[in-house]
């Protein structure tokens, strides 16, 4: 999926509460750094994921206005903190979030139960 959509002209970032030297050795053991250009940590913001802040600052970061941003999350926090700043907003399902589904699917612009439902 990250694939297609890079070839559609799209980038591909990643921000993770991890810190990147625990990040980068795990995409690298799966084989998946490659599929983004940038991987960030909130560590590099020190700002969390409730913080309206973060959101601008990553699409800063990538050259690109929040409206034109997509994130996709399994926090209902994070998107609801990031549509506030005008990111377009996905919530994935994960089972232990479970416990929000219902308000993510309020609240997300869509909601899905697997990254092939992008495709």
């Amino acid at each position: 999926m990250f694939n297609f959509l890079k070839e559609k002209g799209n980038e591909v970032n990643v921000i993770s509460a991890s810190p990147l030297r625990f990040i980068i050795p795990c995409f690298k053991r799966l084989e998946i750094l490659g599929l983004f250009n940038n991987v960030f940590s909130l560590e590099e913001f020190n700002l969390t994921k409730s913080d309206e802040g973060l959101f601008t600052k990553l699409a800063e970061k990538v050259g690109a206005e929040p409206k034109d941003c997509v994130i996709i999350d399994d926090s209902v926090t994070a998107i609801k903190t990031a549509k506030k700043v005008g990111v377009q907003t996905i919530g994935i399902y994960e089972k232990v979030v479970e416990n929000t589904w219902q308000e993510m699917q309020a609240v997300a612009d869509k909601t899905i139960k697997s990254f092939k439902e992008l495709i």
